[in-house]
């Protein structure tokens, strides 16, 4: 059964969206993940980063690095800039989270 906020995500994928899926490839995602870690770290040792998805469970997927950087609530305006200069504009924004 979905949650609502599942049944959301999917109502907002466009019905002629194709996705590819690509085999999982270690080396290309340690390093992907290294240099996240390295530029965040480098910015800020108040942030945590979670990898997750198809890459962090080390199976095939979309290509892709899925991850969360974590901050305090009250920092967020301040770590914002710096995630969107590294990572680009969110998809989606709020108060407290951007996707």
């Amino acid at each position: 059964m979905l949650t609502d906020d599942q049944t959301k995500y999917l109502a907002s994928i466009e019905k002629d969206h194709i996705v590819r899926i690509y085999p999982y490839n270690q080396v290309a995602v340690e390093k992907i993940e290294k240099s996240i870690d390295l530029r965040v770290k480098k910015h800020s040792k108040v942030l945590l980063i979670h990898f997750i998805g198809a890459s962090a469970l080390g199976i095939s997927g979309q290509k892709d690095i899925d991850a969360y950087i974590l901050c305090p609530p009250s920092d967020f305006s301040i770590h914002l800039p710096f995630l969107i200069s590294q990572f680009g504009e969110p998809k989606q924004s709020g108060s407290t989270a951007i996707a």
